[in-house]
């Protein structure tokens, strides 16, 4: 009995788990797609993708890093 519900903790705690990092995957997703539709990131302008990109920095600290990369692995923009 007593490993049983050992157990169903074990698995709750592993599906509140999943759920989270769902939760934190989704959360990047949303805010990676809205940084690729910015004009200076489409752009590559690099200059400018480091102003926009420092400046959202403040809010997503949770991103360490945010860069620019282009199709060929050429990174444009660090903040």
């Amino acid at each position: 009995a007593r490993e049983a519900e050992v157990r169903e903790t074990a698995v709750r705690s592993a599906e509140q788990a999943g759920f989270e990092l769902e939760r934190i995957i989704e959360g990047a997703k949303g805010v990676l797609v809205s940084i690729s539709k910015v004009e200076s990131v489409q752009a590559l302008d690099g200059p400018r993708c480091v102003d926009y990109l420092s400046g959202l920095q403040p809010d997503v600290p949770h991103l360490v890093t945010l860069a620019a990369i282009d199709l060929n692995g050429n990174l444009t923009g660090v903040a």
